[in-house]
């Protein structure tokens, strides 16, 4: 019997230290920083772009096409383990007056350091940043979030008009895919980070594009599904049935479900 309440006891004290190193560790765990390699930096130089905001200043890149001013205009947020940099050859051949990418906190040439609130700030801020300096139409506006900046973005169109959402292997809510990767853990009591995207939907009626990976093991389609349900405007759902989580843009028909959508809302 003391062998058996002793062994509870190793347990349960080894569950503790568990549990404190999840709450104390868990920005190393939700955020991923990368560093803007100096060839991007050089290369993308003349598109550079920078928002001042709370002290802090937010670095990206501005690419604007005035053969097609009336196309939409694209603002792109980018996962947690993405500097937003990559995205920009991609972007240039879609149908697009322009296109903004800013990195995050802490990502990139931005300072700061990030966390879920800090994010959803700094986009709400950039946006109307954004549409004063270029005159920019609140509906020619798309909003696209890849992963974590599909929470983002949701939180953002729930806030602002915007002409269109496009969500890339999004969850639900962040506490539910905390809760899938570590279901021994009371992840909702821990969780400083939370992002409610299926509390923001229903305020959303802009047009939006859901996009899963069929063999997502990081964000399982499920909870894309969940979210693309509770969305209050017209939405389209599309599948990538071989595709993973990280290898998802290298399908042809993610690229094409994109450029569909965007050309449906051109004028």
């Amino acid at each position: 019997m003391k062998l058996l309440l002793s062994l509870a006891a190793i347990l349960a004290a080894a569950y503790v230290v568990i549990t404190l190193a999840a709450f104390l560790l868990q920005d190393r765990l939700l955020f991923f920083p990368r560093p803007l390699a100096p060839r991007a930096r050089e290369a993308l130089a003349e598109h550079a772009i920078r928002f001042d905001h709370d002290g802090v200043a937010l670095h990206g890149w501005l690419h604007r096409d005035a053969k097609a001013a009336g196309e939409p205009f694209l603002i792109y947020f980018g996962g947690n383990g993405e500097e937003v940099s990559w995205n920009f050859p991609r972007l240039v051949e879609l149908p697009l007056a322009g296109f903004l990418l800013v990195n995050y906190r802490g990502y990139g040439d931005s300072q700061g350091r990030p966390s879920a609130a800090a994010l959803t700030a700094d986009a709400a801020f950039i946006l109307d940043e954004l549409v004063r300096r270029e005159g920019l139409s609140p509906g020619q506006v798309v909003l696209m979030g890849r992963s974590l900046g599909s929470g983002v973005a949701v939180d953002l169109a729930s806030q602002r008009p915007v002409g269109g959402l496009i969500l890339v292997t999004p969850f639900d809510r962040l506490s539910s895919i905390a809760s899938h990767h570590y279901p021994l853990l009371p992840v909702r009591m821990l969780l400083r980070h939370e992002m409610d995207s299926l509390g923001r939907a229903p305020e959303i009626a802009a047009p939006a594009l859901v996009v899963l990976a069929g063999r997502d093991q990081t964000v399982p389609p499920q909870y894309g599904r969940r979210l693309h349900e509770a969305l209050a405007g017209p939405t389209e759902l599309v599948t990538i049935a071989g595709a993973d989580h990280d290898d998802l843009d290298g399908h042809p028909g993610y690229w094409r479900a994109i450029e569909r959508f965007l050309a449906e809302r051109s004028p």
